[in-house]
This record gives C-alpha cells, sequence and structure tokens, in this order.
C-alpha cells in the first residue's frame, strides 16, 4: 500500500476466501498505470482509483483481472467458488465477461453452481468442450455423491490432500469405488497434481477413454 498498491487477482481471491488454482508471484494493481514494483505482478485494467481504504481489490476488480491473466481454466475455478460461497451470481457472471473475446467468453458463460473444488471445475469444462454430457455431484443409489458423471456410465471423482487421505476415508473411497463398478460404471480417479501440475498427460488418458465410448454404455 506504501507503493500505491493493492492486491487482485489471484492473490487476493485467497484472501476473499476463494479456492485458488495454482499461481506464480504476487498480484497488485497500481493505480492508473499497468506498472508494478519490481517483483510484483501488475495487472490491467488500470485502476482509476481506489474503492475503499482496504488493502485488497473488491472481488469484481479481482474477478476481473483474474480472467484477463489466469485464463479460462484458472478464472472459471474462481468464479464458480465464488458462486458457491454465495458471493456472486450467474447475471454477474454474465455482466463480468461481457467484453472478453468469445473464445473466452463463451466457456466462463458455462460457468454453473454446485462444483466442489477447481480440479472438478476444470475438468467439467474440459469435457464440455469436447461435447461430452456431464453432471456434476450427481447422487447414486449405495454410493452417494459422485464428483462428475460423464454420459451414463463414467464416474469421475476428484481427490484432494485434505478430503481423501487417511485410513478410512481411504477405506471409504474404495468402497464406493467397488459398488460403483458393481453397478457397471467405469471409475476414474484424479488427484490435484494430475490436473494442474500434469494436465497434458491426464489429458491424453481421458481422450482415450472417451474415444473407448466407456461413458456411453447402459447402466
Amino acid at each position: 500500500m506504501r507503493q500505491n498498491c493493492r492486491l487482485t487477482c489471484a492473490t487476493a481471491a485467497r484472501e476473499h476466501g476463494l479456492w485458488v488454482p495454482p499461481h506464480s508471484g504476487t498480484h497488485v494493481a497500481a493505480l492508473r498505470t499497468r506498472r508494478a514494483p519490481a517483483g510484483l505482478v501488475g495487472h490491467a485494467p488500470v485502476v482509476r482509483r481506489w474503492v475503499d481504504d482496504r488493502h485488497l481489490l473488491p472481488l469484481d476488480l479481482t474477478l476481473l483481472h483474474a480472467v484477463r491473466c489466469l485464463g479460462v481454466p484458472g478464472s472459471a475455478v474462481l468464479l464458480e467458488s465464488a458462486i458457491n460461497l454465495g458471493l456472486l451470481g450467474l447475471p454477474e457472471v454474465a455482466a463480468l465477461v461481457e467484453d472478453l473475446p468469445e473464445t473466452w467468453r463463451r466457456p466462463l458463460l458455462r460457468v454453473r453452481r454446485g462444483s466442489q473444488s477447481g480440479t472438478e471445475t476444470v475438468v467439467r469444462l474440459w469435457l464440455e468442450s469436447r461435447h461430452v454430457r456431464v453432471q456434476p455431484q450427481v447422487q447414486v443409489p449405495g454410493v452417494g455423491r459422485v464428483n462428475l458423471l460423464v454420459g451414463r456410465s463414467w464416474v469421475i471423482e476428484l481427490d484432494s490432500v485434505t478430503h481423501h487421505t487417511g485410513t478410512e476415508q481411504y477405506a471409504e473411497d474404495r468402497r464406493r469405488d467397488l459398488e460403483l463398478r458393481r453397478a457397471g460404471y467405469t471409475v476414474t480417479r484424479l488427484t490435484y497434481a494430475q490436473v494442474f501440475h500434469e494436465w497434458e498427460a491426464t489429458r491424453r488418458a481421458l481422450e482415450d477413454i472417451l474415444r473407448r465410448r466407456l461413458h456411453r454404455r447402459r447402466i
């Protein structure tokens, strides 16, 4: 703040309580210029005046900077997190992305309520970009909610270190997988690292499953 900057983009989004994808650097907005002090990541559009005395920008400006900085997958994660927390509605999302290029606006208008993690958002949007039917958070008898149901018969579960470690959770996840396979589903588990750090290899594996049409089997 002494250097006339405020936090924005992914750095501010974390302080707003959003689920934040991997990113590097400290992201700031400098008043009336895109240039930021050395070691900080500056952002456009330029802020003409501070709207309050806080050390970070309001959520709408934070997200606008994030869309232009993180691209579609990363900003979709932030938008869906804000929606799920009740901080943003779909009309606000539409207004936020209204002036973006069509190649960005179209996929970002597909954000929705219900995704439980950024990994779920990224995988779902990629599948939808392939014109594959995906349903998030589907209730399966004897199993409970699954993260993504792809087509008729492919379940994708997105694991995290926070919620999928420990002996009891490990055992419960395997019980669920067994019940799903027993019912005829194909089950794929993906980790945070596979989605955010090893995406190219993960994408190729998912494409192979799609080509084999395992998601179209009748249950």
